[in-house]
């Protein structure tokens, strides 16, 4: 097993064209042709001739070559396009190897004008024919002397195989199937060639059909009184012991039994007998075989020999003679050939030494130590034919004859490993009879064999599911675009080579390029609720999708309520970046005030010398109403009503203007002016008249004018919303969500102004009727009115928080209950991505203007000097102008997204230190920027905080 350093090392070397391909997928492309420089800017200024070295990598492999300096800017690479090698004379993969597995396994093929078939080869980049010599014919089933004929002079034109040495098949020889046989023949019958006895030697007789030769019976030793209680047919003999007398045997020259006596006997005067001091009744001191017969258990009626041991007193039980296949019951047991015949099936398929009759020897056919190869019986077209097997603890794992049982058996549980090794011999890395065969060549329609693998991953996963006794799934290198689901009890490896006859890590790729995420499958891989059995996934390269979703996360590995009945081992799993979001929209302005301050009343003779009701108006506030961020409730904002004047009394003051809304921020209204008493002045040539001391005095500070109405104040400025902080963010719903930044609050309204005070009226004394009317005494002028207070306006509303950026996860796991154990996450490399930026939180609204305020009346609308009572009546009070709203607060920026190679969620108590020891991090990604806080010109929003940049979570 490589450790894990190795691994890491070797992995990143063999993959790097991957590297390179899914970095241009996450980056949009680049150059657009792929190339990259050493660290260099592709838009760094360069003189002529200068050039730097480049390189472009795909699938295939990585290709060096150039950036010549082209207008003062480096140009396009011009290194060429890695391929898959082919027979060129070429380095078509820029390995640094020419031609190398550009034929892989040396396929056959016929050489020009030769029958003998060849082998392929790669000769100075040509597909070249070598022939290969021919040899001898020899039966093997092979056409050995390349003439277009097999086993010619061993097999008859119609192909049938009747020699002895040859029958029905080669080294099928009669001569080891009916051993006791002087001679045999091979006979065609009916149903195919069988060696048949023709000749059997003393002591046996030619089975019917020539099946064999069986053993003749005799009654040696059995009592007798004459020659003729013995077997006299085959020349036994009555003989004298001292206890008796008991049959012998014939062992003459011409005896059918042939010279030798059975075992404790010997031969005297041609028949078989014991030796002196011995007895038939098996005494104390004897120890012989002599032959018996017992009773047929299916059938009473027949009588069967077998021998019975004399052992030194007593006489052990009848024995029969072992079964041999030939067709008959030699052991009299009521079966015919058992230990050959299969007892359910009848057909001789027990023993390779006679499969599908007696006497068909595969063993003799096909064994050769030299390769380790054995003959076995099997089934081949619904038929029993002879087919090459292996010794026990060998195996035909090439599926190559000219190599025999080239592989080794090391065990006979093969489960699919780092180092590739077959350990059961059947041809792969794992055991082909518990695996589903995935290709990206394959077709789902296809059953998953190993000839007629299936395209998709998942379908490989969901026929291994339903069928019984399948478990594995084996995965050929290419590129698989899908997003796969483990099942439990199901594991799935990759790294198999196109035929599925070596598994390698390192020299062969199979890539899982995730599709956009849907509910359920949120990541490239996808594992939930796998907590019994094993579901391994092994040997791939992950690719996480990128989220179309803004502010979405990425997942390359996700796991849901899965313990350690999941694993992962020696996969390169890749992150992708997680998703920014857009800037957020700033907070609606305020609203302007649009509302009209009246101007108040111009002042006026009164109609009556002395008058009680008269009166000029002030004028009418502008109307305003504004809507405050949080609240249903509009406010009022309206400047206040000017002053009105009243009949003048000396001394007394006017109207004053009204305070505007609300009231909190509203500005007060102008006070009124003091009324005067005046009289003519004689002579008539002015001016009109002289101001009367009053009475009582007025005060100070007492005038004749109008007093302008106060501005309203500025809306208070909203607060800023908070910043995003928290980055580790927390799961929701199972999926990972950062913290959220706040939203700034609303300005307030601005207040309506306060309307202008009235300015005083006028009382004269008519003594030289100058300033008043031809003969009236007296006259009264009505004060000015104040104008309109203008209105406040409306607040700016509060900008919106920045979104937080979405997370980027090469494995993440999370558990709605603490689990009791964690997945077995050893031997991967886990790259990270980066997390995505946090968004701008949005500014605040900009507050609304106040409207103005409105202009008091005035006094004598007549040209100077025309003088009248008019002229001595001050303007009112101007209205006040309404006051601005507030500045919008700027909302709070995102947290940047994070980038965690493992991350995990709710384990409770577990300790994660061994998945950040036993795993690969390399030095990729970061985390997401925090997003700037909304800007204001009363309260700017803070910065969010950057991701979570881990390689373990805790």
């Amino acid at each position: 097993m490589l450790s894990r350093t190795l691994w890491g090392r070797s992995f990143l070397g063999v993959a790097a064209a991957f590297a390179a391909l899914i970095s241009a997928q996450a980056c949009g492309g680049g150059s657009g042709d792929g190339s990259t420089s050493d660290g260099a800017d592709a838009a760094a200024e360069c003189g002529p001739g200068e050039s730097r070295p480049c390189e472009r990598a795909n699938a295939f492999g990585r290709c060096a070559g150039v950036e010549p300096c082209v207008s003062g800017s480096f140009g396009t690479c011009d290194a060429p396009e890695a391929a898959l090698e082919s027979c060129n004379g070429i380095d078509d993969d820029c390995d640094g190897n020419i031609d190398e597995d550009s034929i892989m396994g040396s396929p056959a093929c016929m050489p020009p004008g030769s029958l003998c078939p060849g082998r392929l080869e790669c000769q100075e980049g040509q597909e070249v024919c070598v022939e290969v010599a021919s040899t001898e014919e020899v039966c093997d089933l092979i056409d050995n002397d390349c003439d277009g004929d097999v086993d010619e002079g061993f097999r008859r034109e119609d192909g049938i195989y009747l020699a002895p040495e040859h029958c029905g098949s080669c080294n099928n020889d009669c001569a080891d199937v009916h051993p006791l046989a002087i001679t045999t023949q091979c006979q065609l019958l009916p149903s195919g060639p069988r060696c048949i006895a023709t000749e059997c030697p003393q002591g046996t007789a030619l089975a019917p059909g020539g099946l064999g030769c069986i053993v003749l019976t005799t009654r040696l030793c059995e009592p007798c009184q004459t020659d003729s209680d013995c077997s006299t047919a085959v020349g036994d003999v009555c003989q004298d012991y001292p206890d008796g007398r008991f049959c012998g045997r014939d062992c003459g020259a011409s005896s059918l039994f042939g010279t030798t006596c059975p075992r404790g006997f010997v031969c005297v005067a041609d028949q078989c007998r014991l030796p002196p001091g011995s007895s038939c009744t098996c005494d104390a001191d004897d120890s012989f075989d002599k032959p018996c017969d017992f009773t047929n258990a299916t059938a009473p009626d027949r009588i069967c020999a077998g021998i019975e041991v004399c052992d030194r007193g007593s006489f052990g039980p009848c024995v029969p003679p072992a079964e041999t296949c030939n067709r008959i019951d030699d052991n009299c047991d009521g079966t015919i050939d058992e230990g050959f015949v299969d007892p359910i099936t009848g057909l001789y398929s027990v023993d390779p030494r006679h499969c599908g009759d007696c006497g068909v020897d595969c063993v003799a056919l096909f064994s050769n130590p030299m390769v380790r190869t054995v003959g076995a019986c099997g089934e081949v077209d619904g038929e029993l034919r002879c087919v090459p097997g292996c010794e026990p603890g060998f195996g035909d794992a090439n599926g190559a004859p000219a190599d025999g049982c080239e592989c080794t058996v090391t065990s006979a549980v093969d489960a699919p490993d780092f180092n590739g090794m077959d350990a059961n011999c059947d041809g792969v890395d794992g055991n082909v009879t518990r695996a589903v065969f995935v290709s990206s060549t394959g077709n789902d329609a296809n059953p998953g064999t190993r000839d007629g693998p299936v395209k998709t991953i998942q379908r490989g996963i969901d026929v291994a599911a339903v069928t019984p006794g399948l478990d594995h799934v084996y995965v050929a290198e290419g590129i698989y675009d899908e997003s796969v689901s483990i099942v439990a009890s199901v594991s799935v490896f990759g790294s198999y080579s196109p035929d599925f006859s070596r598994h390698d890590p390192l020299g062969h790729t199979s890539v899982i390029i995730g599709a956009a995420p849907v509910a359920g499958k949120l990541g490239a891989v996808n594992a939930i609720g796998i907590t019994s059995g094993t579901a391994l996934v092994d040997g791939f390269a992950i690719r996480a999708s990128t989220t179309p979703t803004p502010a979405g996360n990425s997942y390359a590995v996700y796991v849901l309520d899965s313990n350690d009945s999941l694993a992962l081992r020696f996969n390169r799993i890749i992150a992708s970046p997680g998703r920014s979001s857009a800037p957020a929209p700033n907070g609606a302005d305020g609203l302007d005030a649009n509302g009209v301050a009246r101007r108040g009343d111009d002042a006026r003779v009164a109609a009556a010398q002395q008058c009680t009701t008269e009166t000029t108006l002030g004028g009418l506030g502008a109307m305003g109403s504004c809507a405050v961020q949080g609240s249903t409730t509009l406010v009022n904002t309206s400047g206040g009503r000017g002053g009105s004047a009243n009949c003048p009394v000396d001394s007394q003051d006017e109207g004053s203007g009204l305070s505007g809304n609300p009231s909190a921020t509203g500005g007060p209204g102008g006070d009124g002016g003091y009324g005067s008493l005046l009289v003519d002045l004689p002579g008539g040539s002015g001016p009109c008249a002289v101001q009367i001391p009053r009475s009582p005095p007025a005060p100070p500070s007492a005038t004749e004018e109008g007093l302008p109405g106060v501005d309203g104040i500025p809306g208070t400025d909203g607060a800023a919303g908070a910043r995003c902080v928290a980055n580790r963010g927390s799961v929701v719903g199972g999926e990972w969500r950062s913290a959220a930044a706040g939203r700034g609050t609303g300005g307030q309204p601005g207040g309506g102004a306060g309307g202008g005070g009235a300015s005083g009226g006028i009382q004269i004394q008519g003594v030289y009727n100058v300033c008043t009317d031809a003969n009236n005494l007296f006259g009264e002028g009505i004060g000015s009115a104040g104008g309109g207070g203008g209105a406040g306006g409306c607040g700016g509303f509060g900008g919106e928080p920045g979104a937080s950026g979405g997370g980027s996860f090469g494995v993440f796991a999370t558990f709605t209950s603490s689990p009791s154990a964690l997945p077995r996450i050893d031997q991967n490399i886990v790259e990270r991505s980066f997390g995505g930026a946090g968004a701008g939180a949005g500014g605040g609204g900009q507050p609304g203007v106040g409207s103005g305020g409105a202009l008091g009346g005035v006094g004598d609308p007549i040209a100077e000097g025309s003088e009248t009572m008019l002229n001595f009546i001050e303007p009112g009070g101007r209205g006040g102008d309404g006051g601005r709203g507030g500045f919008g607060g700027g909302g709070g920026g995102g947290c940047g997204g994070a980038s965690v190679g493992v991350f995990f969620n709710g384990i409770g108590g577990l300790q994660t230190a061994m998945i950040r020891t036993g795993n690969t991090f390399p030095s990729t990604g970061g985390a997401g920027l925090g997003g700037n806080g909304g800007p204001s010109a009363g309260s700017p929003g803070p910065d969010g905080s950057s991701g979570l940049f881990l390689e373990v979570s805790p």
